[in-house]
């Protein structure tokens, strides 16, 4: 799989995926460019937002660790389901 931060996406958008004012862009179109690994997605960082009214744009999602110390880890997914609005599940074992 190739990694890129999301700073290397917004810099290589235009050149990596065709022009979308159709609104033409495949799935196919997505695969040919990036390497499909399983349907997985990777989190590159462990920043979570500071509070739940923190700047975020619909749709974005962090991925965070809360230390309680010990052997006490609690993870977190967060998503900011509209502006400046986030919610979080914690991640538990299956």
């Amino acid at each position: 799989m190739t990694k890129r931060t999301k700073t290397e996406l917004a810099s290589q958008v235009s050149s990596i995926l065709p022009d979308n004012t159709t609104a033409e862009i495949s799935p196919a179109d997505i695969r040919s460019v990036f390497t499909d690994v399983g349907d997985s997605l990777t989190f590159w960082d462990d920043t979570k937002p500071a509070s739940a009214t923190e700047s975020c744009t619909k749709g974005e999602m962090k991925f965070g660790s809360i230390d309680y110390g010990g052997d006490v880890i609690v993870h977190h997914l967060y998503v900011c389901i509209d502006t400046n609005t986030w919610k979080r599940a914690e991640l538990t074992t299956f």
